[in-house]
């Protein structure tokens, strides 16, 4: 009977879990949609024996993990790295609210460091130099570098 069925292990249901959860982040898809019947459908149909994750789990738990595992390797990205990036480019939400997000650049790859529903704040330049000083700070007293440039983008 074993050669007729798919098993899948614990490490297995986590690892599957991580890529499942990171298609969402990566694509930007709402969380509820691991709930819709035709997501689900699909998911047993490639792997029947595998229980994918709720919507609860993938904006929870394996958000968590992700960040943690985007951390680890911002650190050690910025740990060999004696120049810092940051770049800071702004937008506006579908319903028109301001959005600022930053970025730090190692000199070979790009992280996304903070992203900010600015609401009823204007995009002012003193509100973006203010946003600017705190998260240079935040770099010095995190990562123990100081950032040798900054971009702001329009």
């Amino acid at each position: 009977m074993d050669a007729f069925s798919v098993k899948t292990t614990h490490a297995e249901k986590e690892a599957l879990d991580l890529k499942v959860a990171a298609f969402f982040y990566a694509n930007n898809i709402s969380f509820n949609a691991a709930n819709s019947k035709q997501y689900q459908e699909m998911v047993h149909a490639l792997r029947p024996g595998y229980s994918d994750p709720s919507s609860d789990q993938i904006g929870g738990r394996l958000l968590e993990k992700m960040s943690e595992t985007v951390d680890r390797e911002l650190q050690s990205a910025v740990g060999g790295n004696s120049s810092l990036t940051l770049i800071m480019d702004g937008w506006s939400s579908v319903r028109n609210d301001p959005i600022n997000a930053t970025s730090i650049h190692t000199g070979t790859k790009c992280f996304l460091l903070d992203a900010t529903d600015c609401g009823s704040e204007k995009k002012t330049a003193e509100f973006c130099a203010e946003k600017m000083i705190d998260l240079i700070e935040m770099c010095e007293e995190k990562f123990g570098k100081q950032v040798n440039e900054f971009t702001l983008i329009n």
